[in-house]
């Protein structure tokens, strides 16, 4: 019977409250990397949200465990420094706005090409209608994998609905399904991974 969904070795060195803290956030970014369905290594890959805790972890295991070439991740000023240090080549301040955001990562992918995967942590709607111009198609393995979730849920009121994907996030996903359009975008959650202990303990 396999075990790994529910236990795995505490890392040596680490806490019970840092290991208490640690299952979700490391299970979904890594999950969501591992079932990327394209092999992440010298790749492009763009994270919304570096900041929180599931794209911090996500940049620590694009760049060392998954071996990618260029991690940008979008983050605020204060969030700068932990973002670098977990693994993100650039990042782009999204506190200066939506455009200033859009234009940077623009000019990114100029230099560098179009992104293999983003990874959306916190629901930004930002590129959803010009996917074109930053992702590969499916077809060429890019992939836009977003967290499932409302990107304001108030945990002390919690609605059924508030639980739900919106509208411009379903669309997209969607109309891929049906073979509609170009781009592969998906609503993701943590899946059991039976890797996701050894990546732990590697890193």
């Amino acid at each position: 019977m396999k075990t790994y969904a529910l236990l795995s070795k505490m890392p040596d060195g680490m806490t019970y409250k840092e290991a208490a803290a640690l299952a979700v956030v490391t299970g979904t970014s890594f999950s969501l990397l591992e079932d990327a369905g394209t092999d992440l290594k010298g790749k492009n890959f763009l994270i919304l949200g570096g900041g929180s805790s599931v794209g911090t972890l996500g940049a620590m295991f694009a760049k060392h465990y998954f071996g990618a070439k260029n991690v940008v991740e979008t983050c605020s000023p204060r969030s700068a420094e932990k973002t670098l240090k977990a693994g993100a080549d650039r990042i782009v301040d999204y506190s200066k706005g939506s455009k200033h955001q859009f234009d940077e990562i623009l000019s990114i992918v100029k230099e560098i090409g179009k992104f293999d995967f983003i990874l959306d942590a916190i629901r930004d709607t930002v590129f959803l209608n010009d996917l074109k111009e930053v992702l590969k198609t499916g077809k060429e393995g890019g992939k836009y994998s977003v967290v499932s979730g409302s990107s304001s849920l108030d945990y002390e009121h919690v609605r059924i609905r508030d639980l739900l994907p919106s509208m411009s996030l379903l669309k997209p996903s969607i109309c891929y399904k049906l073979g509609l359009c170009k781009y592969h975008v998906s609503i993701e959650n943590m899946r059991k991974n039976e890797k996701w202990g050894s990546a732990i303990i590697k890193l």
